[in-house]
Formats: structure tokens, C-alpha cells, sequence
């Protein structure tokens, strides 16, 4: 049997809800998938965002047992978006009773309102500060922010 193309997109955007809050959604397009993500963040602090909301929805999936994990969903709500969530997303929606997809749905979501979060900020901070902040988060993820010397 030959493999044929298979294309899988992810879209993510990221928009401000209020002065605080931010929204994320995210789709998962592909042959045999069709799941979205929406949250809300709360951005007061870029240090210490929590999940405020949290829901997602399979339009198409490849069997009908691959919807249960839509269940725990809600379970994300208020955990604090810091080191280790990735751990924590995957106990909650991963594993032999989870959805890989979920996983990483929400993880690529997460990721992406960080950097638009911390950037966003940073860029209303004098320079230095600016530059401090995105080391303290973002530092060490990419060659664009390395990690602060201190942490070196």
C-alpha cells in the first residue's frame, strides 16, 4: 500500500477580549479531524496567566469514542499557565483516555498567546524592563530570547 498526502492544518488566533483577557482559538483541520479550542486568559499578569475558560468541540472525528475526552475539557480551568502544564494538560486530556490532538491543540495555543502576551507587554515597558520581561518568559524557547544572563 503506497501513503497518500496527508495534510493537517492548524489555525490559532489570538485576540484581546478586554482590558485583562485574551481569547485563543485554535482548529485542527485534516482528513479525518475536524476539533477546535477556544479559552480565555486571564493576561493581567503576563508572569502568571490562568485559564478562565476552556471548551472544545470535534465536528469530525475518526471514531466516536474519540469524543470522550471533550469531557474534561472544563478541568483546565484556573490552572495557572507555568512550568509544568504541559505535565498537567496531558494527565488531563492525554494518555490511554485522552486525545494526543487535545494535547497539542492546546499546548500550540497556549504557546502562541504567551509569546503574543509577554511581547505585547513588553513593548509598552521601557526597553531594558522590556527586555527583562521576555527573558523571564520567554528566555531559553528560541534564539530570539535567550535566557537571562543570570540563568546562565
Amino acid at each position: 500500500m503506497a501513503l497518500l498526502t496527508f495534510p493537517r492544518t492548524y489555525t490559532i488566533e489570538i485576540s484581546p477580549l478586554d482590558s485583562r483577557l485574551v481569547g485563543v482559538h485554535c482548529t485542527l483541520l485534516d482528513p479525518y479531524h475536524h476539533l477546535e479550542m477556544d479559552l480565555v486568559l486571564d493576561a493581567s499578569n503576563p508572569e502568571a496567566m490562568v485559564i478562565k475558560e476552556a471548551k472544545a468541540s470535534m465536528a469530525r472525528a475518526p471514531y466516536p469514542v474519540c469524543r470522550e475526552p471533550l469531557e474534561r475539557v472544563k478541568e483546565l480551568e484556573g490552572l495557572k499557565i507555568e512550568r509544568g502544564i504541559r505535565r498537567t494538560v496531558t494527565r488531563l486530556l492525554g494518555g490511554p483516555k485522552g486525545c494526543v490532538h487535545l494535547v497539542d491543540m492546546f499546548m500550540e495555543g497556549i504557546r502562541l498567546a504567551i509569546q503574543a502576551v509577554v511581547v505585547v507587554w513588553s513593548e509598552k515597558l521601557p526597553p531594558e524592563e522590556g527586555e527583562k520581561l521576555r527573558g523571564r518568559v520567554l528566555g531559553g524557547v528560541c534564539i530570539a530570547y535567550p535566557l537571562p544572563e543570570s540563568s546562565q
